[in-house]
């Protein structure tokens, strides 16, 4: 969606992210996929911005954090280039209903509404959010107006097992597993388990 905002409308996207780490990472990427193409993806978090405060005219796509985000837009709004803005994207929508940092992306959320409906942003602007354990999606959709895509889809198949005792049991309750007797240092099995996965290449996280 951002680029074809940038190359069939001619508008420029903010992607909002919630935090640093995941900013960097996806800076690095779309600078390497779209960079040849000729767009410029340029972050706004931490202090990576190469810009005081806004997004530069030649900049095609903002990558931000939800604090960042609500600097930039009124910074936007400030030197008259918000009609330039055709898209945001909030990726972790639930984020909203955050109890520290909900509120700056309500505020965020309620104040692009609000020019949208004063005819201040373009008439073709759009925002899109994204969450996959938002509760009431249907009321978030609804209060932004926005039609609601819902979809199970995954990259990669999702397997749910129960470890209980010795016994490893499926989604249904069948047993799929016994385990054999635990040694003392590994009384839960976890080092067991977690080599079963990780001689096979793939990587394990633990809580």
């Amino acid at each position: 969606l951002m680029l074809r905002a940038a190359l069939f409308r001619g508008r420029r996207s903010l992607l909002i992210l919630p935090f640093v780490s995941i900013c960097s990472e996806k800076l690095s990427y779309l600078r390497q996929i779209w960079g040849p193409v000729g767009l410029r993806v340029d972050g706004f978090f931490s202090n990576v911005s190469t810009t005081s405060g806004g997004m530069h005219p030649g900049v095609d796509v903002g990558i931000c954090t939800i604090e960042k985000a609500n600097n930039m837009l009124n910074r936007m709004l400030e030197d008259g280039v918000a009609k330039d803005l055709g898209l945001v994207v909030v990726d972790e929508l639930h984020l909203v209903g955050d109890s520290s940092r909900g509120y700056m992306l309500e505020m965020i959320l309620l104040k692009l509404r609000l020019l949208q409906q004063a005819g201040r942003l373009a008439s073709d602007f759009q925002i899109v959010g994204m969450s996959a354990t938002l509760p009431n999606v249907q009321a978030v959709a609804s209060w932004l107006g926005a039609q609601l895509y819902q979809t199970s889809f995954r990259p990669t198949a999702l397997d749910y097992f129960v470890k209980i005792g010795g016994h490893i049991t499926d989604a249904h309750g069948t047993e799929v597993r016994t385990l054999p007797p635990a040694p003392r240092e590994d009384k839960e099995h976890c080092a067991m388990l977690a080599w079963d996965v990780m001689k096979h290449g793939q990587s394990v996280l633990m809580f």
